[in-house]
């Protein structure tokens, strides 16, 4: 039986912990926000890893390159307590939040929390969630049993929630690499949309192609025989009149040696993709056995700009929930010098009555025990 966190509990623990300050904010968005007794500030920032938070790691200590060339490994912004917030923090908007025009940059509103504990030891590590026709929320994730190895990550796990806060209940899995149609090694990362009438679910296979299903109730997928481009994690941003770009996670051998990339590829009505480009591109050397640090891409849209979350990490526990964003007018192509830092892996953006949650999963290992299975904690946008 799968576990899912009393989350009543959760917000009487969060609550026992604040005292009321006033913090001065413009015009309609004044409000009273609850932080905790360490203290209140207006910029209501604290340090990562706040006495009492479970061990994630050593944020401060150094890391190799390229993680020292200009990305902010440990700057994440965190505040103290779960804030309250006005119900149109973000008025949903198709890919993102329909505030006006205007340069933003992302912030937590508050902590993360733990959702969902899938049953029988496993884990998940790259979530991502569609809330079907009916309001019913759908996670679907790689993972395995232990505490985390991707050549053992061989099916898609599955639970439903009517609210992104819960409950949860932990569903059979759509798919497996054992499936007698499967020709997939393992299966990582996946991404799901709605496409038309049918759910499209994408996903890495293993090897340099991405693998694709389809679905009409997201518990019942049939794989498609058509696979598309790109390395690994794919991601899909469509857009109204414009054609569909499919971002994927790669690596690029150039004459100074490695570098990650995000690759795009454009096409219409999920088809006829062209040639690869580059949304992001590393200007730091990879060292030689680098498979490609940048994982999990997702674009949001706020304000008129475009924001590509992606997870950079080079595998050890410093930098495995290291979550970075880029902000561009254009979605083809992102400025490397990224302008926030998450303590995340594997992350999406969702929208719930007016808030924007990011998620997270990962490996028990690198994340903690503590953290096995989905977290995710409310967005705020900042305008600069």
């Amino acid at each position: 039986m799968a576990h899912t966190p009393n989350l009543e509990h959760r917000r009487e623990r969060v609550t026992a912990k604040v005292r009321v300050c006033s913090v001065e904010m413009p015009s309609r968005w004044s409000l009273t926000i609850a932080l905790v007794l360490t203290g209140c500030s207006a910029g209501g920032s604290s340090a990562r890893g706040d006495a009492g938070d479970p061990p994630r790691g050593d944020a401060g200590a150094a890391s190799e390159s390229p993680f020292d060339a200009g990305l902010p490994v440990d700057a994440a912004i965190r505040v103290d307590a779960w804030q309250l917030l006005d119900a149109d923090t973000c008025p949903p908007a198709p890919n993102g939040c329909a505030l006006p025009t205007g340069s933003y940059v992302p912030e937590l509103a508050g902590e993360f929390e733990l959702v969902w504990v899938p049953g029988n030891g496993r884990y998940i590590n790259e979530p991502t969630l569609i809330r079907d026709g009916n309001g019913l929320w759908h996670v679907l994730s790689n993972g395995g049993s232990g505490t985390g190895d991707p050549w053992t990550e061989l099916s898609i796990l599955h639970a439903t929630a009517p609210s992104l806060l819960g409950p949860w209940t932990e569903q059979p899995d759509v798919l497996s690499t054992s499936d007698p149609a499967s020709t997939d090694t393992v299966m990582w990362a996946p991404f799901v949309m709605l496409a038309g009438s049918d759910y499209l679910l994408l996903y890495a296979n293993g090897g340099n192609a991405i693998s694709a299903a389809t679905s009409t109730d997201l518990f019942h997928f049939t794989r498609e025989t058509t696979t598309y481009p790109g390395g690994r994690d794919p991601f899909v941003l469509r857009r109204a009149g414009m054609p569909d770009g499919l971002y994927g996670c790669w690596t690029d051998t150039e004459s100074d040696g490695i570098h990650d990339i995000v690759a795009l590829f454009q096409g219409q009505a999920l088809a006829g993709w062209g040639a690869e480009s580059y949304a992001l591109h590393n200007p730091v050397v990879c060292p030689d056995d680098c498979w490609g640090w940048y994982e999990s891409p997702y674009v949001v849209t706020v304000g008129g700009q475009y924001f590509l979350f992606v997870t950079f990490t080079n595998f050890d526990e410093p930098t495995y929930e290291n979550t970075v964003v880029f902000r561009s007018p254009d979605p083809k192509t992102f400025p490397t010098t990224p302008i926030a830092t998450f303590q995340a892996h594997g992350g999406e953006l969702h929208v719930e009555n007016g808030v924007m949650y990011l998620t997270r999963g990962g490996w028990p290992s690198r994340i903690g025990e503590e953290w096995r299975g989905l977290s995710l904690a409310p967005i705020r946008w900042k305008l600069e």
